[in-house]
């Protein structure tokens, strides 16, 4: 396992991209993050849907989760995306919702026990998951990642 003090693990993303390309038979830009949320059968609901059912504010999911934007969580095998509909680019939007799909992706949720609901990461560790999400996210909507002919994306897959 992954120690969390350690530096971004740039191989394990680059695989971790490789893959989710080909099984997600990504091909060309730009990336829809709502079909792959519903390909991949993961919830996706709105802070504003949270609110409501709960009978609390938008500013109380956002102080609970400890972000304006979005927040993922997994139970039980389960991971479960909501994003703040205040957020009305569709650029920000496909960022953020992509962010989200880089914690899934990467395992931040499943490997980390701290990270569900909890936040008990120290602020080190937690800065840190967010770049390698960031990462993930920039390298799936840029046009670097498709640049590879599939060949080399695969053998990039299973060597890492």
């Amino acid at each position: 396992m992954w120690d969390k003090r350690s530096k971004i693990r740039h191989n394990y993303i680059k695989s971790k991209i490789a893959e989710f390309i080909i099984e997600n038979g990504i091909h060309r830009l730009p990336v829809n993050p709502f079909e792959l949320i519903r390909r991949n059968k993961w919830t996706l609901r709105t802070y504003q849907y949270y609110a409501e059912k709960l009978g609390i504010s938008v500013n109380d999911i956002i102080d609970a989760f400890g972000s304006e934007d979005a927040f993922t969580i997994y139970i039980d095998g389960q991971y479960s995306i909501a994003y703040n509909t205040a957020i009305t680019t569709p650029g920000r939007i496909r960022f953020t919702l992509m962010h989200e799909i880089g914690h899934i992706y990467l395992n931040h949720l499943s490997e980390f026990e701290q990270t569900v609901l909890t936040r008990g990461l120290s602020d080190a560790e937690y800065e840190l998951l967010e770049k390698e999400a960031n990462i993930f996210l920039y390298k799936i909507l840029s046009i670097s990642s498709f640049s590879k002919p599939k060949e080399e994306i695969e053998k990039t897959s299973v060597n890492a």
